[in-house]
């Protein structure tokens, strides 16, 4: 299934220019660095929050409310990257995908995200690999409906940051 996700791609854009205006930044590259260990961060406070790695502990995964904020957070960066690397904004989907809650599986896909984000930054193409970031959602049992709107709910949080000096 095909999804756009031009209006994230916009509303991004623009929150994007005015970080880069307030900071001086001129272009992608400048922060390109930082973009990816942000992005890297992020999916760590996601798999935090989801918890499935940690075998040691009976504490269960964070509320739904939570892991989809933290979910939010890695789309802001993954678009950004995207935008870095002149991508579009259509995305494919694996049709059929339903929410597991087996934590093994939930495990080896956060590392298969890991694991392959390297080669995606490396070659420039974030667009395959934000399709398998969406399926991941999926797994989670966001939709994209879902998704985007915690993507605007996080993104208005972060311009409300910019204003205030964040």
């Amino acid at each position: 299934m095909e999804i756009n996700l031009e209006e994230l791609f916009i509303e991004q854009d623009k929150l994007n220019k005015v970080i880069f205006e307030k900071h001086n930044i001129t272009s992608y590259n400048e922060v390109l660095n930082e973009l990816v260990l942000a992005l890297y961060v992020e999916i760590g406070e996601l798999a935090n929050e989801i918890r499935s790695f940690k075998y040691w502990s009976i504490k269960p995964s964070s509320s739904e409310e939570t892991i989809l904020d933290e979910y939010a957070d890695c789309v802001h960066f993954i678009i950004s990257l995207c935008l870095a690397f002149n991508e579009n904004n259509d995305f494919n989907i694996n049709d059929g995908i339903i929410k597991i809650n087996d934590k093994k599986e939930i495990t080896s896909y956060l590392k298969k995200l890991f694991s392959t984000l390297d080669n995606a930054i490396s070659t420039k193409k974030m667009s395959s690999w934000f399709s398998d970031f969406i399926d991941f959602g999926y797994l989670l049992g966001f939709d994209i409906e879902k998704i985007k709107k915690a993507y605007f709910k996080k993104h208005d949080v972060n311009i409300e940051r910019q204003k205030t000096n964040y």
